[in-house]
C-alpha cells in the first residue's frame, strides 16, 4: 500500500511513513476479504496449482471450458455411453466385435439356430418335429436350414410360419439306431 491509497487525514506529518505501508507493517492474518476490492484477485495472483476440484462450485464447469479432445475413454463412466449418445449409422461393420449377418437386401436379418431330439418308433420310417423360434420372424419368407446325425435319416421341411417349422425326418435305409438329433438354423427378415 503506498500513500497515494490514503485519506488525507491519515497523511498528517508523522502517523504514516513517507514510503506508505509495507507488508512488514501489516500484522499476519490482519487483512481479510473485506479490505479487498471487488476483482482484485486474479489468476495473475494465484500461485501454480492452487486451485483444486474443492474451490470449484457444482455446476461451473461447462462444455466451453473444456479443451478440444480433452475429455478420452479413461474419463468415461462405466455404462456412461448408452444408445442415445451414438448418431444413426455411426457403427459400422468394422466397429464391430463380431461377424454380423448381413442380409442382400441391407436390410437386418434374423439368425437363430437350435437343436432338437427325434425318436422313431420300430415301424416307423418318418416323424414329423416342430421347430418353434425364440423371436419370430416377420412372415414365413425365410430360410431353414436342417440334418441330423444320423446319415440313415435326412430331413425335408414340411411347412413354415413366422414362429415355427414343422420338419420331416425320414428313414433313408435301415438303421438299428432309431433315434438322434436334428439341428438346424434360419435366417431371414424380422422387421
Amino acid at each position: 500500500m503506498e500513500s497515494r491509497h490514503l485519506s488525507s487525514e491519515l497523511l498528517q506529518e508523522g502517523l504514516l511513513p513517507e514510503a506508505g505501508i509495507q507488508g512488514k507493517d501489516i500484522q499476519a492474518a490482519a487483512i481479510q476479504r473485506t479490505h479487498l476490492q471487488p476483482f482484485s484477485v486474479d489468476s495473475e495472483v494465484l500461485s501454480h496449482d492452487s486451485v483444486g476440484a474443492d474451490h470449484l462450485k457444482q455446476g461451473s464447469v461447462w462444455s466451453n471450458h473444456l479443451r478440444n479432445e480433452a475429455v478420452q475413454g479413461e474419463h468415461l463412466g462405466s455404462e456412461a455411453v448408452g444408445s442415445r449418445h451414438i448418431g444413426q449409422g455411426a457403427v459400422n461393420v468394422e466397429h464391430l466385435g463380431f461377424t454380423p449377418v448381413e442380409a442382400v437386401s441391407g436390410q437386418p436379418a434374423l439368425q437363430q439356430f437350435g437343436m432338437c431330439a427325434f425318436l422313431l418308433l420300430g415301424h416307423e420310417s418318418s416323424a414329423e418335429l416342430t421347430i418353434t423360434f425364440e423371436q419370430p420372424y416377420l412372415n414365413n419368407h425365410y430360410v431353414l436350414v436342417a440334418m441330423t446325425n444320423n446319415p440313415s435319416y435326412y430331413v425335408t421341411l414340411k411347412e413354415q410360419t413366422a414362429e415355427s417349422a414343422i420338419v420331416m425326418v425320414t428313414r433313408l435305409s435301415y438303421s438299428p439306431v432309431n433315434y438322434g438329433y436334428v439341428t438346424w438354423i434360419t435366417i431371414g427378415n424380422n422387421l
